[in-house]
């Protein structure tokens, strides 16, 4: 929907810019453009932020300065997208992107534009994503400058994309998980009419993004404010039966999941746990989203703690403690937390014990203490085990562990 006009409005509080720590910079940089006959304006979220009164993350520059020019301009300078027109401008530590306007061409891998163009302030605000994320600021005049209705949507609360909502998601299709992200983290904003039935449609589209990419942006929905709204509008849009496609998620167990504090990943795998999903499909699902080998192993030992509730909580000291070792001290907190209204006493019990170990001891059992000759995956498997039995009963010495792990792996 390119506008046929520009919008501008006057604004007299800066405070929250001029409280940021890297504002002294920011305006070095802005001034030292505008001094060179340069246009230069603050560009994105950082002005979304700016108008919603919160504190920015970082600042983005957008201006008619070439790659070139920018690294003439300024003593340190970063080359990281100079094919886009970005150059990262350092000035006492602190690290700011300058962008040239421009106007994307094409789109490849569902991603990245084929080409770009080099162009004004409107045509750069009509390739942003969201309406909210295309506004510009104009430090001399204190001005906003808008050319897509953004403003006027602040005002109104609305996550609208900028133009047709199906050729923005089309174009890039992280923008469905950005708009979702959105919706978690803004409490207050809703998503606009054609933007939301559009997201129905294309948001499929989304598992063609990588998965890194894919993990950073779920990652960060999860941690909004609005998280169950945004999973249950999710689940009501069959979107999730598209992103997780082997896991069984439900709504009503929503609530026992999203509250108290917990890594955001671990607490989605609980959610599909308890959602009837099998463990080996959770954490199937996130392994393809790459994490490094030590958080699936987190995700795993997490699940651990669900899966194994029904035994005796006495004899869960020794899984306490390996969590101790492994930071996963908040996992199992939550998890007594949603298991104290029957197990309290237990759970008091569990944590009194565990008062008596300052630090872990020492294994008692090493590889060459195993017998039957196990190696690999069983060998660490005994050798667990063995702590484990360690752990659970003080008193026993090396035999009677070596005894009891023959008699578990034969």
């Amino acid at each position: 929907m390119p506008e046929s006009r520009v919008n501008k409005y006057k604004l007299n509080r800066r405070e929250v810019f001029e409280n940021h720590p890297d504002w002294s910079v920011v305006q070095f940089i802005l001034k030292k453009l505008l001094a060179a006959g340069f246009e230069a304006y603050l560009a994105g979220g950082c002005v979304r932020d700016l108008l919603r009164g919160v504190v920015p993350k970082d600042f983005d520059v957008a201006s008619s300065a070439t790659p070139d020019e920018v690294e003439t301009l300024f003593e340190k300078t970063i080359s990281v997208g100079k094919k886009f027109g970005v150059i990262v401008v350092v000035h006492e530590d602190v690290s700011v992107e300058v962008a040239r306007f421009r106007a994307d061409l094409g789109v490849k891998n569902n991603r990245h534009p084929e080409s770009i163009q080099f162009s004004s302030p409107r045509e750069d605000a009509l390739r942003r994503d969201l309406t909210i994320n295309a506004l510009f600021f104009d430090l001399q005049k204190s001005e906003v400058i808008d050319y897509v209705g953004g403003y006027e949507d602040l005002q109104q609360k609305l996550l609208r994309t900028v133009g047709e909502p199906q050729l923005r998601f089309e174009e890039d299709h992280l923008r469905v998980l950005r708009v979702l992200r959105f919706y978690s983290e803004f409490s207050d904003f809703e998503i606009e009419t054609k933007t939301q039935e559009a997201l129905q449609i294309m948001g499929p589209l989304a598992t063609s993004v990588s998965p890194e990419r894919f993990r950073a942006e779920w990652g960060k929905l999860l941690t909004g404010s609005r998280v169950q709204l945004v999973l249950q509008y999710c689940l009501e849009k069959t979107l999730l039966s598209s992103f997780f496609p082997t896991l069984k998620l439900n709504a009503l167990v929503l609530p026992q999941v999203f509250v108290g504090e917990l890594e955001p990943w671990v607490r989605f795998a609980f959610w599909a746990l308890l959602s009837g999903s099998a463990p080996d499909l959770i954490l199937s699902e996130l392994k393809k989203l790459k994490f490094s080998n030590f958080e699936n192993r987190k995700f795993e030992r997490s699940l651990e703690v669900m899966i194994q509730t029904e035994l005796r909580w006495e004899a869960r000291a020794a899984a306490y403690q390996e969590m101790l070792n492994e930071g996963l001290l908040q996992v199992y907190n939550f998890w007594a937390q949603v298991r104290a209204q029957a197990k309290s006493a237990s759970v008091v019990w569990l944590f009194e014990k565990n008062r008596k170990f300052p630090s872990l001891p020492k294994a008692l059992v090493s590889a060459a203490d195993v017998p039957g000759g196990l190696q690999g995956p069983k060998l660490g498997e005994a050798l667990r085990r063995a702590y484990q039995i360690q752990l659970e009963d003080e008193s026993l010495g090396l035999t009677r562990i070596l005894d009891q792990i023959k008699k578990e792996f034969p």
